[in-house]
């Protein structure tokens, strides 16, 4: 069975050429892309995430590996990539993003997953190597669960440690913490012994400094008290005026249309005489007749 720590050295040793970054050169690699069987640094590997696992699924380097991921590192490796793109004219100065979008990447992969898996190879459908691919499919739905597992196994890894860490961190402050109340309760104690003549001197003065307070508060409270008394006085006295003022404002209005009405009632009592007068008055009514006689 291989350890943990072993898996690193044999897909290093697969492949000379392994052991330098398959896009910058970087020596020293620390991760992988499974589905491309290459290996690659860490900052070349933080932009192959970006793709998703369907297009590269990067991992740890130092990991471990069950058969059938290795066998992309047995059958793949990084002189081989660089020879198929070499081969088939991919321009290998387009960004990360872009290069492993092409057709020609796309076909390497498919038929890399085909000698892992024993299948029959794919024949070249395509005649423009650089042509970016938009509508992907997924062909390493697979990989989508490894992705899970290994997100799993990280989370309780991480747990693991931050248990363990917290645990150690604990037991130490306890231990600490029975040291430090131990010293502060001798040196509390000490003080206590010598501060005893002081703490009486403090604890007389407080008192009279209680009683002297108190009297203070007291003269205070009662001139607010009487301050807010005499307020409420002038308030009430004030809250009379205005209603004075109100009672004979409503006096002085009543009277008005009281004189309003009277004034109308004569009015119309001198227009009623007036025509009375008229209608009563012969030689009024004679004159009136002969004026309309002559005028016919």
């Amino acid at each position: 069975m291989v350890e943990k720590g072993q898996y690193k050295d044999i897909i290093l040793s697969i492949d000379e050429e392994n052991i330098k970054c398959a896009d910058c050169g970087k020596e020293n690699p620390i991760k992988v892309s499974v589905n491309n069987g290459i290996i690659l640094c860490e900052g070349c590997a933080l932009q192959h995430l970006e793709l998703g696992p369907n297009v590269s699924y990067i991992r740890d380097l130092s990991g471990e590996f069950d058969e059938y991921l290795l066998n992309y590192f047995t059958l793949g490796g990084n002189s081989k990539f660089k020879r198929f793109l070499k081969e088939e004219n991919v321009d290998t100065s387009l960004p990360i993003n872009k290069k492993y979008l092409t057709r020609a990447c796309e076909f390497y992969r498919i038929n890399l997953k085909k000698k892992v898996q024993g299948g029959e190879l794919l024949k070249k459908n395509y005649e423009n190597p650089n042509e970016i691919v938009e509508n992907m499919e997924n062909n390493f739905p697979e990989f989508e669960d490894y992705v899970i597992k290994h997100q799993k196994q990280n989370k309780e890894q991480t747990l693991g440690k931050a248990k363990k860490i917290i645990g150690n961190i604990g037991s130490g402050l306890f231990s600490f913490g029975k040291k430090v109340y131990s010293g502060v309760k001798q040196g509390a104690n000490y003080v206590a012994v010598k501060a005893q003549p002081a703490t009486n001197k403090i604890k007389k003065g407080a008192v009279f400094m209680g009683h002297q307070v108190g009297g203070v508060y007291t003269n205070i409270k009662n001139k607010i008290i009487s301050k807010n008394k005499g307020e409420q006085k002038e308030k009430e006295t004030e809250n009379v005026e205005i209603k004075k003022e109100e009672k004979v404002d409503e006096e002085k209005k009543e009277e008005n249309e009281v004189k309003e009405e009277e004034k109308k009632e004569e009015i119309k009592n001198e227009e009623n005489n007036g025509a009375g007068i008229l209608l009563n008055n012969p030689s009024i009514n004679n004159e009136s007749s002969q004026e309309k006689k002559g005028e016919q």
